[in-house]
């Protein structure tokens, strides 16, 4: 999102968050395709009514901070894990924000440094803790 997150060769630039594209999709099928991915029961979202989600800008955890980046790049979509209620003004009209728990939006980050490790080290054991670290419950 940051001008400063790019692919180069394949390979990866340090930074924060990512943008994807998609092929258009309406927002209603991808705020539920969102949940079954995540395995959310719900999202707290703008409502950004009537539009389709094609570039989306991803930031996991307290990403807020990069709303704005995004919204500056022309991201249809922000997703990310905790942001406060006043951010969410001001972008009815641009741009969907879908916020999901800071654990959800990173739950699968073990996953992807697992990749990354046996992709460098193919003969690396890595094990995965199956432990459930999120301190919030919803009831």
């Amino acid at each position: 999102i940051c001008s400063h997150i790019r692919q180069k060769a394949g390979k990866f630039c340090h930074g924060f968050g990512s943008f994807s594209f998609l092929t258009c999709i309406l927002l209603d099928t991808f705020i539920q395709r969102l949940k079954m991915t995540f395995d959310v029961e719900g999202l707290m979202h703008n409502k950004a009514e009537g539009k389709t989600v094609r570039k989306v800008a991803l930031c996991g955890g307290a990403g807020s901070f990069l709303l704005e980046p995004a919204a500056a790049k022309g991201a249809d979509c922000f997703i990310t894990g905790e942001m406060s209620y006043h951010a969410y003004f001001g972008h009815d009209e641009d741009m969907l924000i879908c916020v999901m728990g800071h654990y959800q939006s990173e739950q699968y980050t073990k996953e992807i440094f697992r990749d990354l490790l046996l992709g460098k080290f193919p003969s690396l054991k890595v094990e995965l803790c199956s432990v459930n670290t999120n301190p919030v419950h919803c009831s």
